[in-house]
């Protein structure tokens, strides 16, 4: 298989069946907005890995562990 027909394929949807939508209305799944989810089956196919582009963000944004704010006092000195 040659690299430009691979470009020519649909993407692959990023459903893995786990379909539970966070208070920011992101499957916590997928990791795609519901109106991403509605719209994958008539999007082209640079609007899918558009798509798959902010899920990639998303996933990472997931992974990454949240750093507590700074504290602005300075416990450490007496």
């Amino acid at each position: 298989m040659t690299r430009s027909f691979s470009a020519n394929l649909p993407p692959r949807s990023p459903c893995i069946g786990i379909c539970q939508v966070n208070e920011r209305q992101i499957c916590t799944g997928c990791h795609r907005s519901l109106s991403e989810i509605g719209r994958w089956s008539i999007a082209s196919n640079e609007e899918k890995r558009s798509i798959l582009a902010e899920v990639q963000l998303r996933r990472f944004t997931a992974l990454k562990p949240s750093v507590p704010a700074a504290s602005t006092s300075n416990s450490l000195q007496p």
